[in-house]
């Protein structure tokens, strides 16, 4: 067996294992991976002779701040061969890539979370759920408007006494530049932590959510966007993914938001990329272990120091770094966090006291009291799906 990677068009070998894997997946669905989403991803893949035996795909995405960071989708392994040690390969392969491109993070909406917390991973993000409000907007109008021609201008209009008119439309192919500056807009007023919308990211998400019966749909008020919306069907449910409304539109009450539930793991790639990121309106030392048993370069000692400018750490070489003096307290770090919980700690999905083991008892309230304050990406909203 042997680790190769595959791209552009070499990507297409895999469908018989996706089609195996996955057999939930409706077959337009699959149709649409293979057509717009799998020969842009980087592919690797566990072979015996010609026969793929297990994959794992990279999407790549760029974030709000132009980081370059890939989506983990499609990991399978044909049913003979689990539970050998292949995923495993594989993931070591994929780090090694995204370590090697100076990537920050990966992330990844596990079917099963059990699978990925031994290499790492945690929850950074809960999904929204939603549900329509049929006295306004309900599902017979957007079935109908789904399933128009993209060049049909399909539409309608939401009349409410004393709040006006609301035009929903789907999205055209030649809406989804605008679709696109209003959602960064958007996304950079309200999160620290989203992927980049771009005219071809609306004109691919299009093509997803027609594989699923739906449609994207914009919200406008005297022909401003004030919303985006997508639309499909799972199993015959209502889902909505893409959700982006301006305050104004929370008193129209289109949608509900009913519940959140954990969607999407990532795990810290590059120690020292994400911790040059965190900013302190305090200068803040802090001599920190961080604790990394599967990728060895993040593990180790450091001397974090940061600034209304971000951080900058560095490396420090010491024979020990949890021996104790008399009183218990630690002589060299100050404390300790596993990869994962830095992970959830600079996504906001934990706090300090959750994360970091403190070895001097003295000090442990200032030092929570300044992780606290440390400015991260604590508003996250990553919704993607492949």
């Amino acid at each position: 067996m042997e680790v190769q990677f595959l791209a552009g068009r070499e990507v297409l070998a895999v469908r018989p294992l996706w089609e195996e894997a996955f057999p939930e997946e409706a077959k337009a669905f699959t149709d649409y991976y293979f057509k717009y989403k799998a020969m842009n991803n980087l592919t690797f893949v566990q072979t015996e002779g010609s026969d793929i035996l297990s994959m794992l795909h990279l999407t790549p995405y760029a974030t709000g701040k132009g980081e370059e960071v890939c989506y983990i989708v499609g990991v399978a392994t044909k049913e003979a061969y689990r539970r050998k040690g292949l995923m495993d390969e594989l993931l070591k392969s994929a780090f090694a890539c995204m370590q090697e491109e100076k990537e920050p993070f990966t992330f990844l909406m596990p079917a099963k979370k059990e699978v990925y917390e031994p290499y790492g991973f945690t929850y950074i993000y809960d999904k929204p759920c939603y549900e329509l409000n049929a006295k306004r907007m309900n599902e017979k109008l957007l079935d109908e408007a789904s399933l128009a021609p993209d060049d049909a201008k399909a539409m309608f209009t939401l009349l409410v006494l004393d709040m006006g008119m609301l035009t929903v439309r789907t999205v055209r192919d030649q809406d989804c530049a605008r679709a696109a500056r209003f959602a960064n807009e958007f996304l950079e007023k309200n999160y620290d932590c989203y992927m980049q919308r771009s005219e071809a990211y609306y004109r691919t998400m299009k093509q997803e959510l027609k594989a699923q019966s739906g449609n994207l749909f914009m919200v406008e008020k005297d022909g401003i966007i004030l919303g985006l919306f997508s639309y499909a069907k799972e199993a015959g449910n209502v889902i909505f993914c893409e959700v982006l409304f301006e305050k104004e539109l929370e008193a129209w009450e289109l949608l509900r938001e009913t519940d959140r539930k954990p969607c999407i793991m990532a795990r810290i790639v590059d120690v020292k990329q994400i911790l040059s990121k965190l900013q302190s309106e305090r200068e803040f030392v802090l001599a920190l272990k961080i604790i990394d048993e599967r990728l060895i370069t993040n593990n180790g000692l450091y001397m974090l120091h940061c600034g209304p400018l971000g951080g900058n750490i560095t490396p420090i070489k010491i024979a020990d770094a949890t021996r104790t003096n008399e009183q218990g307290e630690c002589c060299h770090a100050e404390c300790e966090v596993t990869i994962e919980n830095l992970t959830a700690f600079f996504f906001g999905y934990k706090n300090a006291e959750d994360c970091f083991k403190v070895y001097a008892k003295s000090k442990a309230e200032e030092l929570y009291e300044r992780l606290n304050a440390l400015k991260k990406y604590e508003r996250v909203c990553i919704n993607e799906i492949v």
